[in-house]
C-alpha cells in the first residue's frame, strides 16, 4: 500500500490516467489536423479571390482601353500600366507557366493596338485596328472569364488560343505596315 492507496485502486487510477492521456493525445492530433486542413482551405480560397480580383481588374482596364483609345497616348499609357499590374497579379496567383509566358505579351499587345487605332483615327485603317483591338479584348475576356473554374486542359486551350490570336494579329499588323511602307516608297 503506497500512500495509503490499495494496489487495485492504483490500477484503476493508472488505467484512467493512461486512457485519458492517450485520448488527449489523439484528440490534440485530430484538432491540429483539422486546423491545418482548414487553414489550407482558407489559404486557397484567399488565393482564388485574389486571382479573380486580378482578372476582373485586367478585363476592366482592357475594356477601358477599348473605349478610351481616342483620348490619346497618355490615357492609353495610363491604362497600359493598370493592364500590366493586373496581368502580373493574375500570373502570380495562377502559378501557371504557360499563362505566365503568354500573358506577359498582352499589355504591350493591347497598348500597341490602342495606340495604332488612335494614330489611325482619321485613316481608312482605323476600322481594321479597331476590330483587332476589340477582338483582342474579347480573346482576353473569354480566357479570363473561363479561367477560375477551368480544368487544366481548358486553361491550356485558352492560353493556346491567346497565343495563336495574338501571333496572327501581330503578323497581320506587320503585313499592313509593310504594304503602307511600300505605298509610301512608290508613292
Amino acid at each position: 500500500m503506497l500512500w495509503g492507496i490499495a494496489p487495485e485502486s492504483w490500477a484503476q487510477l493508472w488505467s484512467g490516467v493512461i486512457g485519458s492521456f492517450v485520448a488527449a493525445i489523439i484528440g490534440g492530433l485530430v484538432a491540429l489536423w483539422v486546423v491545418r486542413l482548414t487553414n489550407g482551405q482558407q489559404k486557397q480560397h484567399a488565393s482564388d479571390a485574389r486571382q479573380i480580383a486580378a482578372i476582373a481588374d485586367l478585363l476592366a482596364a482592357v475594356s477601358a482601353m477599348e473605349k478610351k483609345y481616342g483620348d490619346g497616348p497618355v490615357a492609353i499609357q495610363d491604362l497600359l500600366l493598370v493592364v500590366q499590374a493586373a496581368a502580373i497579379r493574375w500570373v502570380i496567383e495562377a502559378d501557371d507557366e504557360k499563362l505566365s509566358g503568354e500573358l506577359a505579351h498582352w499589355p504591350y499587345h493591347m497598348g500597341t493596338l490602342a495606340l495604332k487605332t488612335h494614330a489611325n483615327f482619321d485613316s481608312d485603317k482605323r476600322e481594321t485596328y479597331l476590330t483587332w483591338l476589340f477582338n483582342a479584348g474579347s480573346d482576353l475576356t473569354l480566357c479570363g472569364m473561363a479561367w477560375p473554374k477551368g480544368t487544366p486542359s481548358t486553361r491550356d486551350a485558352h492560353v493556346l488560343l491567346l497565343t495563336v490570336r495574338r501571333t496572327e494579329r501581330v503578323a497581320a499588323m506587320k503585313a499592313l505596315e509593310e504594304v503602307e511602307s511600300a505605298k509610301t516608297e512608290t508613292g
